[in-house]
């Protein structure tokens, strides 16, 4: 599970795809939203459920969260076996949402 107090500022993107064949996978034009049922939103933190998030079971593969009640726009980098990134998706100066490049 990541478990994510605070947020980086940066963008990435997942153009490998591995693993789950079935399961969604990023690109460099594409990427899926995260599972609604692999995401917990906390008070203070989000909880990914990573045996239900099948678009981050490959290394290189990221999803992207959105709650807009909560102004929450991020996406999530599986970037190594056991590392995992969380970035805004917004950007510091003007509030727009960041692409994938």
């Amino acid at each position: 599970m990541i478990r994510a107090s605070a947020l980086l500022a940066g963008c990435a993107c997942g153009c490998r795809t591995a693993g789950d064949p079935a399961a969604p996978t990023s690109t460099c034009c594409a990427t899926p939203d995260l599972e609604p049922e692999s995401l917990t939103i906390g008070e203070d933190c989000l909880t990914v459920d990573l045996k239900k998030a099948r678009s981050l079971s490959g290394v290189g593969n990221a999803a992207w969260i959105a709650d807009e009640g909560r102004s929450l726009k991020l996406i999530v980098v599986h970037a190594d076996a056991e590392e995992y990134f969380v970035l805004s998706r917004l950007c510091t100066h003007g509030g727009d949402r960041k692409s994938v490049v």
